[in-house]
């Protein structure tokens, strides 16, 4: 390693994260780097991290660029009549309980969707593997719209190819969103290739909570409970 001065971050939430930006708080860069401290590189180390809450993610992208309209990432559901009924009831309930509460999104303007028909809309036909599918169109997760409740900085304390990535190839779920953005849009060096996952637990919750677990489209809980190691 060179002679310039560098600093480690692990960035970590130190508060229980809501939804909502401001709500949240996150350990953030600033607490070593200060005006004038003579930090030139910092290395980020994710080294062994199993993913988290997507909230958490958008948090640590704001810190290190807090001018970014939008620090989250593009989403999209499969087309499918049990996803739709879920989010009709979703809406219903109104408490933002569900993942499929379309108040919870924005669309590609970065405009809130203001009813379930935008957030549900027509199905984009796809061919994946010679199989014809169709996908709803992609949306954002969120966040609000500033930066300021979760970072003090108002421009970017470093430069992208300022920072780098260490990590021994475990990096699930938002680790990967977070480093693969960074790697894509500031061309961070280093990072992990994994992805964005929803356990078949959370499927079950969600049926659940719609009240859809006995539906004949809804899938089962497995006879046998294990965890493997």
């Amino acid at each position: 390693m060179n002679q310039r001065r560098k600093a480690v971050v692990s960035p970590e939430v130190r508060a229980s994260v809501q939804h909502a930006a401001a709500a949240a708080s996150l350990q953030s860069p600033d607490n070593i780097v200060q005006p004038n401290s003579g930090i030139e590189k910092i290395i980020i180390d994710n080294s062994g991290n199993r993913g988290g809450l997507i909230l958490a993610g958008a948090i640590a992208l704001w810190s290190l660029w807090p001018q970014d309209l939008f620090p989250g990432f593009l989403s999209v559901l499969r087309d499918n009549d049990l996803i739709r009924r879920q989010s009709v009831i979703a809406t219903a309930s109104g408490t933002g309980e569900s993942q499929y509460s379309y108040f919870l999104y924005r669309d590609l303007n970065y405009t809130l969707f203001q009813n379930n028909s935008r957030f549900m809309v027509p199905a984009v036909p796809q061919v994946v593997n010679g199989v014809k599918d169709a996908y709803l169109n992609q949306f954002f997760d969120d966040f609000g719209d500033t930066s300021a409740g979760v970072t003090p900085f108002i421009i970017p304390p470093f430069e992208g190819t300022d920072y780098v990535f260490v990590s021994n190839s475990i990096c699930a779920s938002t680790c990967f969103i977070f480093s693969s953005y960074l790697f894509e849009k500031y061309s961070f060096d280093g990072g992990a290739k994994d992805s964005e996952t929803t356990d078949f637990y959370q499927i079950l919750a969600e049926l659940e909570l719609a009240g859809l677990q006995d539906d004949l489209a809804a899938p089962q809980p497995f006879p046998v409970a294990a965890n493997f190691r």
